[in-house]
C-alpha cells in the first residue's frame, strides 16, 4: 500500500479522506516499526518515514481534519530525528506549515477526531469481535470471550500496543443504544478496565490511560460527545473497592495530566476536565464525585486534590447532577497566569516544601512519572523503551524525580484559601450592606461604593476571579438586590423606565452608576462575575452598561473642552470628569479614548459568550447601526454567529436582504479572509455565517460573484469544507445566469465538477430561455464582455475533457432526457446540442493549442 500511494501522489492528493487516512495508520505504525530491531522492517520504516514527512510538510491543511489524535500521534514519533524538527515547528513555529488559519497547537487540541480514523487501527475481524462483547455479552459471562480474544489478537507481545487503539474504539466509535445501557450487557468502561490489565509495560499502560482521557482534557460541550468521556468516570467509581488500585492510579494519571501535559496550555486543559466532569454530573451519568471524595479507600492526598479540584461535586446536595459549575473559558492565551503570592505567604514555605518532597520520593509518584515521561507536549522527545524487554522498570525500583514547582503548589494553596473563603462571603452581606444602607440617598451610595471596596477588591493581587464558585457570586449578587430592593433603592433599571433627565441623573449618582463605574476603571474579575450574575438574574445591565459606556464616550471631548460644560451642577460635573479620566487618561488620543471607554462593554459581552447560555438578544444590538459598525470585523461576526438564536437570526436575515445594514462588508480580500478563518469555526457557526453572506449578497453584480468564485475555489475543498461549498453554493443558485457567471462555472476546477453542474441545473431550470442564449452567445463567441473579465477564458480555454464540469454537466442532461416526456423534451434537446458544440469546440482548441493546464490553475 505505501509504495502504492507513494507512485500515485497527485491522485493521492486529490482524495484528501484517503491521503490522512494514509498518514493516520503509518504515524500509528512507526513507533511499533521503530522499536523493532528486525532488519526486514528498516527499509518499510525508512519509507514511512518519508512518506509521513512529506504529507505532514506538503499537506498539513489536509491533515487538520485528523483533529487531536493527530498530537496523540505526533508524540509518540517525536523522538524519531526525522519528525524532531516536524514537533518543535508545531510548538513554536505553526507558520511554517503554511496552513491557512492555523497559527497554535490548541486549534487542534478542540477538534474532534473523526471516528472513522479511529475505526481503521482495527480489523475488520478485531471490531466485529469487540462489538459482539459489547452487544451480546452478559456482564459476569465474559471470561471465556475475554480469554478467547487475548489468545487471538493480543497473544504476542507486539500485539500489546493495539490496547490504546481497542480503547480509543470503544470510548469514540462504539456509542451502544439506550437498550443496551439499561440492560445485564458488560458495560464499556468493564472492557477498558480489562483491557487495562492486559498492559504489562509501563510506557504501554500510559498511552492506555492517554487514549481513555484524551478527550477529557480538551472537552467542548459545543462539539464533544458525552459518550466518549462516560467510560472513564464510570471505571473509577465502580472500581471502588475492590479494584480501588485501578482507581488511585486512573486518578493520579488525570491529575498529573491537569498539570504538566501541556504547561502553556494548562488553562486549555483545566477547563476541559472541568467541563468534562460538569456534564457528566449534570446528564445524570453520576450524581457527585462523592463516591471518590469520600470514600476510605482512596489515598488522603488523592482525596485532597479531587476536592481542590471540583469542589462543588464533592459534597452531599440536593439535586447535584443539575449543577454546572464550570464556564467555558475561551482561550485567549497560550500561558498560564502566574498568581503571586502575598507577603505572609513565606511561614507557609517550609510545609510546603515538605510536602513537595513527599511526593518526590513517594513511590507512586516516580512510577506515575516515569509513564507520563512521553507524554508531556513541553517535554524533549526521549527514547523508548523496548515491548517485553528486561529494561522496563520493576514495580520496586527507584527513579529519580524532576524537582517539583514550589511556586505552583504556593498558587494552589492560595486559590484553595480563597475558594473557602469565598463560600463565606454571601453570609456577611446581610450584616454589614444592611447597616450602611441606612440614611438618604446619597448616603447610601456612598455606603454602597465603601461596601464594594471593602468585601471584592481586599484580595486584588491573590485572585484572578476566574477560580470561584459561580453559585458563590450568584447567591452574593442576589442578597445584595434583596437588599438593595429592600430599601426602595433601584437597581439596573431598564432604559423605558426613565426619562432622559433621570436617565442621566442615574447614571451619574446611583448604585448602578457605583457599580459600572469600578467596573469600567479596573476590570476586576469579580465585578465582572457579579455583572454576570446579575445578568443571569434577569437584570438589564448590558443596556445599561452599554449605555454607561456611551456615556463617557460622549464626555471625552466634552471635557477636554471646558466651553462645552454648558450648565451642569459642579458635583455631577465633577463626578463624570473623574470617572472619564480614570478610564481614558488626559494624553490619549481621542479615538483611542472612545475605544476605552466601550472595553468596558466589550468584556462583558466576551464574558456573555464564555458563559455559552446567551443569546444575541442579550446584546443589545438589535439597532442596525450597531452591527454595521462592525462590518467586516471577524471578531463580531465570530460573536453573533456563535450566540444568535434562530428568532434574532431571522430578524438579521431580513435586514440583509432589504440592505438595512452589512455584515461582511465589500472589499474582497477582507471577505476571502473571513471565509478562510471560519474554515476553523464550528459546523453550526459556518451555515449561519454562509447564511448571513447569502443573504447580504444575493443582489451583488455577477462580476463581484465571479470574482467571489473564483477566489474561494483556490482555497476550498469539496470533500473538506462541505459547509463553505454548501454556502457557496447556495448564493449562486440565487443568481441570475450571464455569460460570466456560466463561464466562471465552466472554468472550475475538476474537484469542483459536481459542484458546477449542481448549479448550471438550477440555472436551467429556472431560467431555460436565457440559460440557452448564454450558451449559445459562448459558443459564437458572442460574449460582450469586457475584455479584462475574460482573461481566464482566452488563457485557459473550457476544459470538456471526462470529470471536468462541462463533462459532468453534460452527464447531467443525458439523465434528465430519459426521465422527461416528448413535448417537454424539445427545449432541453437544444440546450443538449449547444453543450455538445461547446463540449466539440473544447476538444479542437485542445488539439491545435496542445494541452493545457488544469486543476486550481484554471483560475
Amino acid at each position: 500500500m505505501l509504495n502504492i500511494f507513494s507512485s500515485n501522489w497527485t491522485w493521492l492528493v486529490d482524495h484528501s479522506s484517503v491521503l490522512t487516512g494514509a498518514l493516520f495508520t503509518f504515524l500509528r505504525l512507526l513507533p511499533d516499526h521503530f522499536m523493532s530491531k528486525s532488519p526486514d522492517i528498516l527499509e518499510l520504516r525508512h519509507d514511512e518515514i518519508v512518506f509521513c514527512v512529506k504529507i505532514l510538510r506538503e499537506r498539513f491543511q489536509d491533515c487538520l481534519v485528523i483533529g487531536r489524535d493527530l498530537v496523540r500521534l505526533l508524540q509518540d514519533v517525536a523522538c524519531i530525528r526525522e519528525f524532531e524538527s516536524i514537533w518543535k515547528d508545531l510548538l513554536s513555529n505553526p507558520s511554517a506549515f503554511n496552513a491557512i488559519g492555523f497559527s497554535d497547537i490548541a486549534q487542534l487540541y478542540v477538534v474532534r477526531t473523526p471516528n472513522r480514523y479511529l475505526t481503521s487501527r482495527l480489523t475488520p475481524e478485531m471490531e466485529t469481535y469487540i462489538r459482539f462483547i459489547l452487544t451480546h455479552v452478559q456482564m459476569g459471562a465474559q471470561q471465556r470471550y475475554q480469554t478467547w480474544f487475548v489468545q487471538r489478537f493480543l497473544n504476542t507481545p507486539e500485539s500489546e500496543t493495539l490496547v490504546c487503539d481497542l480503547i480509543r474504539f470503544i470510548c469514540c466509535a462504539h456509542h451502544p443504544p439506550n437498550q443496551i445501557l439499561q440492560s445485564d450487557i458488560i458495560p464499556r468502561w468493564a472492557v477498558i478496565g480489562w483491557l487495562l490489565k492486559c498492559c504489562k509495560s509501563h510506557h504501554v499502560e500510559a498511552n492506555a490511560k492517554l487514549a481513555l482521557f484524551y478527550d477529557w482534557l480538551f472537552f467542548m460541550k459545543k462539539t464533544d460527545n458525552l459518550m466518549n468521556i462516560e467510560p472513564a468516570l464510570l471505571l473509577m467509581v465502580n472500581s471502588i473497592p475492590k479494584y480501588v488500585g485501578l482507581t488511585h492510579c486512573l486518578l493520579e494519571f488525570l491529575f498529573l495530566c491537569m498539570n504538566h501535559y501541556d504547561p502553556g496550555r494548562k488553562d486549555l486543559i483545566w477547563c476541559g476536565v472541568t467541563a468534562s466532569i460538569d456534564i457528566l454530573i449534570e446528564k445524570g451519568v453520576v450524581q457527585s464525585l462523592v463516591s471518590l471524595s469520600s470514600s476510605p479507600h482512596l489515598a488522603a492526598s488523592l482525596k485532597k486534590k479531587l476536592i481542590e479540584c471540583f469542589p462543588t461535586y464533592c459534597h452531599e446536595a440536593k439535586g447535584m447532577s443539575k449543577v454546572s459549575s464550570t464556564t467555558v473559558i475561551a482561550v485567549q492565551s497560550t500561558h498560564s497566569k502566574r498568581i503571586e503570592a502575598p507577603p505572609n505567604i513565606e511561614s507557609k514555605q517550609d510545609t510546603l516544601e515538605n510536602h513537595a518532597d513527599e511526593l518526590r520520593t513517594s513511590e507512586s509518584a516516580g512510577q506515575m512519572n516515569m509513564e507520563f515521561q512521553n507524554h508531556s507536549v513541553g517535554s524533549p522527545p526521549c527514547k523508548r523503551q523496548k515491548i517485553g524487554s528486561e529494561d522496563t522498570c520493576s514495580q520496586g525500583q527507584d527513579v529519580i524525580l524532576p524537582k517539583l514547582s514550589t511556586e505552583h503548589l504556593l498558587s494552589k494553596e492560595i486559590s484553595s484559601a480563597v475558594l473557602k473563603k469565598e463560600k463565606f462571603a454571601a453570609m456577611k452581606v446581610h450584616d454589614d450592606l444592611s447597616v450602611l444602607l441606612q440614611g438618604s440617598h446619597k448616603e447610601a451610595v456612598v455606603a454602597f461604593q465603601k461596601f464594594l471596596s471593602l468585601n471584592l477588591f481586599k484580595s486584588k493581587g491573590t485572585d484572578n476571579g476566574e477560580n470561584l464558585d459561580d453559585r458563590n457570586f450568584y447567591t452574593l449578587a442576589r442578597d445584595i438586590t434583596n437588599i438593595l430592593k429592600r430599601n426602595d433603592i433601584g437597581f439596573c433599571v431598564p432604559l423605558h423606565g426613565y426619562s432622559p433627565d433621570l436617565l442621566e441623573e442615574d447614571e451619574i449618582m446611583s448604585v448602578t452608576s457605583v457599580v459600572f463605574r469600578a467596573y469600567t476603571q479596573s476590570f476586576h474579575p469579580k465585578l465582572l462575575q457579579m455583572l454576570l450574575s446579575w445578568h443571569a438574574q434577569g437584570f438589564d445591565v448590558g443596556a445599561r452598561l452599554l449605555c454607561y459606556s456611551c456615556r463617557l464616550a460622549e464626555y471625552v471631548t466634552t471635557f477636554r473642552t471646558t466651553s462645552l460644560m454648558g450648565s451642569k451642577p459642579r458635583q455631577e460635573i465633577n463626578v463624570l470628569q473623574q470617572a472619564v479620566e480614570l478610564v481614558c487618561p488626559v494624553e490619549s488620543k481621542e479615538d483611542a479614548a472612545i475605544s476605552m471607554c466601550f472595553m468596558a462593554y466589550k468584556k462583558f459581552l466576551k464574558g456573555l459568550n464564555n458563559k455559552g447560555s446567551v443569546s444575541v438578544e442579550g446584546f443589545h444590538c438589535d439597532d442596525s447601526t450597531d452591527i454595521s459598525h462592525g462590518h467586516g470585523d471577524e471578531e463580531v461576526i465570530k460573536l453573533l454567529v456563535s450566540t444568535m438564536d434562530p428568532s434574532y437570526f431571522a430578524k438579521l436575515e431580513l435586514k440583509l436582504s432589504l440592505k438595512e445594514l452589512l455584515i461582511a462588508g465589500a472589499p474582497l480580500a477582507r471577505v476571502q479572509t473571513l471565509i478562510q478563518h471560519s474554515l476553523l469555526w464550528d459546523c453550526s457557526e459556518q451555515q449561519y455565517l454562509w447564511r448571513l453572506l447569502v443573504a447580504e449578497w444575493q443582489n451583488l453584480s455577477p462580476i463581484s460573484i465571479s470574482e467571489l468564485v473564483k477566489s474561494c475555489a483556490l482555497f476550498l475543498k469539496p470533500e473538506l469544507h462541505c459547509e463553505a461549498v454548501s454556502g457557496l453554493l447556495s448564493l449562486l443558485r440565487r443568481q441570475y445566469p450571464t455569460v460570466l457567471m456560466i463561464i466562471t462555472i465552466l472554468l472550475l476546477p475538476k474537484d469542483f465538477a459536481r459542484f458546477a453542474a449542481a448549479v448550471l441545473a438550477t440555472w436551467m431550470s429556472c431560467d431555460a430561455a436565457n440559460f440557452l442564449g448564454c450558451l449559445t452567445c459562448i459558443v459564437t463567441k458572442k460574449l460582450h464582455c469586457k475584455a479584462e473579465l475574460l482573461g481566464d477564458y482566452v488563457q485557459h480555454p473550457i476544459d470538456g475533457s471526462v470529470g471536468s464540469p462541462l463533462a459532468t454537466f453534460t452527464w447531467y442532461l443525458d439523465n434528465l432526457l430519459r426521465t422527461r416526456d416528448e413535448q417537454s423534451k424539445v427545449e432541453l434537446m437544444e440546450i443538449r446540442a449547444t453543450v455538445l458544440k461547446l463540449k466539440e469546440q473544447c476538444k479542437s482548441n485542445v488539439a491545435s493549442d496542445g494541452p493545457t493546464s488544469s486543476g486550481r490553475n484554471q483560475i
